[in-house]
């Protein structure tokens, strides 16, 4: 946000960046908080403030401007469960209610089909209790290498899964590769695990 307000602040327009807590407090903020024009917000958030009702029909009251970056969505196991199809009854964390990981961590599950037990913690909390057995797995949206997940090895009894989508979903989620440049304890010499990305 600094960046912008670099680049687009002059006589003509003022940016003043404001730190947001959550993508939906963000909505919420540029709908209902004075002086605040536009806001950076994952692309599926707002499909999520109207399917939980939160502000209405927010899509008719906002307008896209551009995107900006992608974020990566890692999909953090334990070694013994195999891949994401496994996840379902199991528990996974989504992050804090209402953060990017839980807003695009409920939309990967929906469009997967898979029916878990979701719990939100913060990130060092899930990873603590992922570690410990406590959860199956965790959602965590951020850019690659993501601080916390690039220190970890198999020697702390997880792994990524890979996340792929299908069909009209795969266009909001577009493809994208985790590598052993990004994580070298968790991904092996030239191999790579598939992931979706959020812009």
């Amino acid at each position: 946000m600094a960046d912008l307000a670099k680049v687009m602040d002059g006589d003509d327009m003022r940016l003043l960046p404001i730190a947001g807590r959550s993508p939906v407090q963000n909505v919420t903020d540029l709908l209902y908080l004075k002086g605040i024009d536009a806001a950076i917000l994952p692309v599926d958030v707002l499909d999520y403030v109207e399917a939980h009702r939160i502000h209405g029909a927010v899509t008719q009251r906002v307008s896209y401007i551009t995107k900006l970056y992608s974020d990566d969505v890692h999909l953090l196991a334990r070694r013994e469960i195999a891949d994401a199809a496994a996840l379902s009854g199991r528990k996974v964390d989504l992050g804090p209610e209402h953060s990017a990981s839980s807003v695009t961590g409920e939309a990967l599950l929906k469009a997967l089909k898979l029916d878990v037990e979701a719990t939100h913690n913060e990130f060092w909390d899930a990873l603590s209790k992922l570690k410990a057995g406590e959860i199956d797995a965790m959602v965590y949206v951020a850019p690659r290498p993501a601080e916390g997940l690039s220190a970890l090895s198999a020697g702390d009894g997880v792994k990524l899964l890979p996340v792929e989508l299908k069909g009209d979903v795969s266009e909001r989620y577009p493809p994208s590769l985790l590598t052993a440049a990004d994580y070298p304890g968790l991904i092996g010499q030239d191999s790579e695990v598939a992931t979706v990305s959020v812009s």
